[in-house]
């Protein structure tokens, strides 16, 4: 029997046995459709014992699962199929980085910024440099957790670093944001449970896409945590004094004991983004330990690019 013509589900009480295979190879296809994962069915090899197989070469054999709803009322297989399927997922997504196939791997995958500077405790030589102190690291998303790769894993994955790097960035460029405030005159702040809402600062051109709209002139921006993104767009008389009240802001908040920085503080400094290219431009001085602007080079360009423009 070839799977595909219309199977009357609902015309009777159950499908024939033998046609019961099928049946819920097509419900669990459906259900994992659902999901996002889009399947073929199997069903020539073995037509009693079908698998689905994603185009990412993933493989749901569903034996166990026929086995399962043989005897149940036919009402009740998607929710006997649906908490199989999620077994599985789950069992498939707890798995260590370096055990997770191609196809898992490029689920779960996220880039992050790190401090370069991290604890110390994991081993981050093959994270590539973002800016002045921060790193992009990859992380495996799990359902309870997440779990930064070191490098002694990074070759033991599925996929190179390249692909690991961009699928990751993909991932991350989705993550969703839940909170987009003005918090000052020209200051914005991207916030989020996610976290990694930070970290969507690397695609700078997905971020403008997706957030903040064009900004020809890049961002000024800061990180003090995984969940938070504050930025200024070079744009406006007021320009210089949004990035002043961005740079106390931030000094504020890593400096206060008792301020929520989720997975700690990540950066008190405040950056310049445009083209590629991340500079320091603020923070507080290593030798008097004073806040300043540092308006020199691209961003000093800019701050009299817009200071020229208001007069």
């Amino acid at each position: 029997m070839q799977f595909g013509g219309t199977i009357a589900l609902f015309g009777r009480k159950n499908p024939a046995q033998e046609d019961v295979p099928s049946a819920i190879a097509r419900i669990a296809r459906q259900h994992l459709a659902e999901l996002g994962f889009e399947t073929t069915i199997d069903l020539v090899k073995e037509p009693l014992n079908p698998h689905l197989m994603a185009a990412d070469g993933l493989v749901f054999p569903l034996y166990n699962l026929i086995g399962s709803c043989r005897d149940q009322p036919q009402r009740k297989w998607r929710v006997i199929v649906a908490n199989h399927l999620a077994k599985i997922l789950s069992s498939r997504a707890n798995q260590p980085p370096e055990q997770l196939d191609a196809g898992m791997l490029r689920r779960q995958v996220r880039t992050r910024l790190l401090s370069a500077g991290e604890d110390g405790q994991i081993d981050l030589s093959y994270a590539r440099p973002f800016a002045p102190g921060l790193v992009i690291a990859l992380c495996i998303d799990y359902p309870e957790a997440v779990e930064t790769i070191n490098s002694s894993t990074i070759s033991k994955l599925s996929l190179t670093p390249d692909e690991a790097f961009r699928a990751g960035q993909e991932n991350t460029n989705a993550e969703p944001i839940d909170e987009r405030t003005e918090i000052a005159p020209g200051v914005w702040a991207l916030a989020g449970a996610s976290l990694f809402v930070a970290s969507k600062v690397i695609d700078l051109d997905a971020l403008i896409h997706t957030s903040i709209g064009p900004a020809p002139d890049g961002i000024v921006f800061a990180t003090p945590h995984r969940g938070l993104l504050v930025y200024v767009k070079p744009e406006g008389p007021d320009f210089a004094e949004a990035v002043q009240t961005l740079l106390i802001a931030v000094d504020n908040m890593a400096r206060d004991s008792n301020a929520s920085l989720p997975g700690g503080l990540l950066s008190p400094a405040v950056y310049y983004i445009n083209e590629g290219t991340v500079d320091v431009i603020g923070g507080r001085a290593t030798d008097n330990d004073q806040l300043h602007i540092s308006a020199s080079g691209r961003f000093g360009e800019l701050l009299e690019k817009w200071a020229s423009s208001s007069n």
